[in-house]
């Protein structure tokens, strides 16, 4: 390995990073996430959710400029079952370096909102039909 080779940042230093400059994509991710749940769908790709936030930024609001590496997916998805551990399982996922990062890096939003009213209005609205 060359020096420079130590000096380039891990993929979740990388992450970590992007996660901190841009919350609006966590924002994003968290209310697309919201959507999959409330339209009734028990799990999800988070790859989906990324690249319906592309969507969002490029098309809808024109921001050519708006760039995420695809590989943050299984960050942004391990983020949200962290945050959101009733749907632990949303996202189907495979060990990833990410699943080390995640646990014992970030702490939990002092507010995070559950998803339980979501979900549960979700099951009330299908009920009744």
């Amino acid at each position: 390995m060359t020096q420079l080779q130590f000096l380039k940042p891990t993929l979740s230093e990388r992450f970590f990073q992007y996660d901190q400059n841009n919350p609006d994509v966590w924002e994003l991710f968290k209310m697309f996430t919201t959507e999959a749940i409330k339209a009734g769908h028990e799990r999800f790709s988070s790859q989906s959710i990324i690249e319906r936030i592309r969507w969002k930024t490029n098309v809808e609001s024109k921001n050519s400029k708006f760039k995420i590496n695809n590989d943050f997916a299984a960050f942004y998805a391990r983020k949200y079952h962290k945050y959101n551990p009733q749907y632990d399982g949303f996202f189907k996922t495979r060990f990833s370096i990410a699943d080390l990062k995640l646990k014992s890096s970030q702490k939990k939003p002092t507010q995070s909102k559950s998803l339980e009213p979501v979900k549960q209005a979700a099951a009330t609205t299908t009920a009744n039909k």
